[in-house]
């Protein structure tokens, strides 16, 4: 076992890139599904069931807003990320799609 990264860190390796992934479907995801958590909480509220379902339905349009909110966060860093992935130096940087839908990083057909 080495101890000189523990001790030293510029004897580390550098880091790798962060892998870089399409939250559009985990938000769009999230969305549909607290979209129908509210569909039936108001449903089982409007029934005169219990009076917990009226603020499960409150909880569920607040994770519908919250949703939304993120799927513009989004937008706007993948749109930063794609500027500066753009802008590397040898332009041969491209986004490839991995095995696990949704997972994106960057591919260097020179190996580098």
């Amino acid at each position: 076992m080495k101890f000189a990264p523990i001790l030293d860190p510029h004897v580390r390796r550098p880091s790798p890139k962060p892998m870089q992934v399409d939250l559009r479907k985990a938000f769009l995801l999230g969305i549909l599904l607290w979209s129908i958590a509210l569909v039936g909480s108001l449903c089982l509220w409007l029934l005169g069931h219990i009076q917990w379902f009226e603020r499960a339905s409150i909880i569920c349009g607040f994770g519908i807003v919250l949703g939304l909110a993120m799927l513009v966060w989004e937008h706007f860093d993948r749109w930063d990320y794609r500027r500066s992935a753009s802008e590397s130096p040898s332009g041969s940087t491209r986004l490839k799609v991995l095995p696990c839908p949704g997972l994106l990083h960057t591919f260097t057909p020179h190996g580098g």
